[in-house]
């Protein structure tokens, strides 16, 4: 009996893959600034405004530093266990997280400031 991938007739990407280039010049890679190591004081406020009642809190005024945003996000939404978001608006970092959480984000961003 013979194997299913070896009847197939396609170019699957999964079945074929590159070993060996003869290019000489190998494609450069783009740096991505990977550390933030500046302040990190946000205005912390609730809103509950154009969300259908839902409650969010909202982390304004942060650095426009895509990495710290998205490594912040995932902090604050892992230690109090609930979703989020994160965008650059005007030129400055927002985080939401959902849920009234003023009083716990503090800690946490200080939590944050001290493992990095």
């Amino acid at each position: 009996m013979k194997n299913k991938k070896s009847q197939s007739k396609g170019n699957d990407a999964e079945e074929y893959r590159l070993v060996y280039s003869s290019d000489p010049q190998p494609k450069a890679v783009a740096a991505v600034e990977t550390s933030y190591s500046g302040p990190i004081t946000p205005a912390i406020r609730m809103e509950r405004s154009g969300r259908s009642g839902k409650t969010v809190t909202v982390l304004a005024k942060l650095p426009a530093h895509e990495t710290l945003l998205k490594d912040l996000c995932a902090f604050l939404k892992r230690s109090l266990g609930s979703g989020g978001s994160f965008a650059v608006v005007e030129g400055q970092g927002v985080i939401e997280i959902q849920g009234d959480r003023r009083e716990q984000v503090p800690a946490l961003i200080e939590q944050y400031r001290n493992k990095k």
